[in-house]
């Protein structure tokens, strides 16, 4: 869940922060180091230095690559570059409302995005000639009655979760994107996760916490 972090205290030590001091939002480790991305935005699967960010007024998502200027933030120890962003791919109107949520696979070939208008949308991540990354629409999903606030993905245990205010959480078969079951948390779910080992669903709403 996004929120302050003290990263000298995150063991292993952090190697790079992507964007501005603010909120962290996702946190990668990628050979013994810890990367982390801040503002609405999660790593593009498992690459340290791409990312795709969005915004909650409108739904629209950009894939970056960040790398490091070599430069210092002022008052900074040089442990946290200013960051040389280069835009790869936008991508406007993909859902009837804003966006409020993403998550990719681990593999970066699939995004999936939640929305205002209460869907979860599958896109998958296709390469251009040129090399840049191109969004293509590949399933939307319906079954929640109120906007998307987390999805989760697991590869290994091929499943999908999303949650929502309206307090449920739906289980989607990751290969064939396709309706599972539906878990009722109670209320307004605030976050999912999956356990990439044994496959435990964890839900978090503002007031309780389900396994």
């Amino acid at each position: 869940q996004p929120g302050s972090i003290n990263m000298k205290k995150i063991d292993p030590p952090l190697e790079k922060r992507l964007g501005k001091a603010g909120p962290v939002s996702d946190i990668l480790n990628f050979a013994e180091k810890c990367h982390a991305v801040t503002g609405y935005a999660r790593f593009w699967g498992s690459h340290k230095d791409k990312y795709i960010r969005w915004s909650e007024e409108k739904s629209t998502i950009w894939i970056v690559s960040a790398s490091n200027s070599g430069l210092v933030y002022p008052g900074t120890t040089g442990t946290e570059s200013p960051q040389v962003v280069k835009v790869l791919g936008t991508f406007d109107d993909l859902h009837v409302g804003c966006i409020s949520t993403l998550a990719t696979t681990e593999d970066g070939k699939q995004v999936w995005t939640g929305g205002t208008d209460n869907m979860v949308i599958v896109w998958k991540v296709y390469a251009k000639g040129s090399g840049n990354p191109y969004v293509g629409q590949k399933e939307a999903l319906s079954g929640h009655e109120g906007c998307i606030t987390s999805i989760a993905l697991s590869i290994p245990q091929a499943v999908a979760v999303s949650g929502s205010k309206d307090g449920t959480v739906i289980m989607w078969d990751l290969g064939k994107i396709s309706y599972l079951r539906t878990l009722r948390h109670g209320s307004p779910i605030v976050s999912v996760s999956i356990n990439q080992g044994n496959g435990n669903i964890l839900s978090v709403s503002c007031c309780s916490l389900k396994l």
